[in-house]
């Protein structure tokens, strides 16, 4: 299994995902792999098995991530991480709270302290929540 440094090293700057049919540059996945149509799409130039692997295809606007780019979003997904464990310590005793019960309230988020939207569901016991703040929690599990 792949690091998640090496994901995103191997993975061009364009590429919006296997579920869109194009990137970002507007290249159709379906046209860029047509030739050799490889388990996985790895027959796509967004995707390379390692920094050192040639990509399979071309596209002329094929950009992988440099050094800094690379250490931007890992550290922005360690950010996210921690801010979730801030969620997940204060959800704890809500989920216990009403555990067997649906309910909906409003919290204090443990992030920016704004107000924090939070569903709970007795069926299965899983949580999902928004921040009234921009670009701060939204999650659902």
């Amino acid at each position: 299994m792949k690091t998640l440094r090496e994901q995103i090293e191997n993975k061009c700057n364009h590429f919006t995902g296997l579920m869109q049919k194009t990137c970002n540059k507007g290249h159709c996945y379906d046209d860029m792999d047509a030739e050799n149509r490889l388990p996985m799409r790895r027959g796509l130039p967004c995707l390379r098995e390692s920094s050192q692997a040639e990509p399979c295809s071309h596209c002329p606007d094929m950009e992988y991530p440099t050094e800094e780019q690379i250490a931007a979003e890992l550290a922005s997904m360690d950010e996210r991480v921690d801010r979730m464990k801030l969620v997940l310590a204060t959800l704890k005793p809500l989920r216990k709270e009403h555990k067997g019960t649906n309910w909906r309230g409003t919290i204090t988020c443990p992030v920016c302290q704004g107000n924090m939207h939070v569903t709970h569901a007795a069926y299965n016991n899983h949580m999902s929540g928004v921040c009234e703040s921009d670009d701060c929690l939204n999650w659902r599990e």
